[in-house]
């Protein structure tokens, strides 16, 4: 009898401990690795510098840190950060950048602005890409009145020839009219 209780414990805290994690937003659980911030900061010094700035703070180009990155960028997903580096920057100065190298840039910008490393280095094309929130310590993804929203899920027939949206995904705030392909992937997982 002792066991059970000791089991049944043992489940209630587990069970506890994983909600909590659940409540704790993924961005600040690391989804990045400090040696790819590292590299992000060494492409940063040398190709994003002299418009935004040594400290990010900006000089002919938009800060990258503090009030102004989080009015910008603050929740939405890394991809959409993301997707703004790999396709405007650098603006007219010739230097030609693959995709994972702008998204460690991407990291490094993560990194100055408080978010934690983690153990896996994010990569183009992942789920945490698609679907990980930038969001202020201690805020939760809140959906506004009139966001464009994504999620996914299943049709099931509904009463008087109506459809209903079952298991579905998280709502995630967007500002693109279609999904992505990353997001479709993350989605279908």
């Amino acid at each position: 009898m002792f066991r059970r209780a000791v089991v049944a414990l043992f489940a209630l805290l587990a069970t506890g401990i994983a909600l909590r994690a659940q409540d704790t937003p993924r961005i600040w659980q690391g989804v990045y690795t400090t040696a790819q911030a590292e590299r992000g900061k060494a492409v940063f010094n040398t190709t994003c510098l002299r418009c935004h700035g040594e400290d990010l703070a900006g000089n002919t180009a938009p800060a990258l840190k503090g009030d102004r990155f989080q009015s910008s960028w603050g929740g939405d997903q890394i991809d959409s950060l993301f997707t703004k580096v790999r396709d405007t920057m650098p603006p007219n100065f010739g230097t030609i950048l693959d995709d994972q190298v702008k998204l460690d840039v991407v990291t490094y910008i993560l990194q100055t602005n408080g978010f934690p490393a983690g153990t896996t280095e994010l990569t183009v094309g992942s789920a945490d890409l698609a679907t990980v929130q930038i969001l202020k310590k201690g805020e939760q993804a809140v959906v506004q009145n009139f966001s464009l929203v994504q999620t996914v899920g299943c049709l099931a027939q509904g009463p008087n020839n109506t459809w209903l949206l079952t298991r579905t995904a998280d709502p995630v705030t967007t500002r693109d009219d279609v999904p992505s392909d990353r997001a479709l992937t993350a989605a279908a997982s």
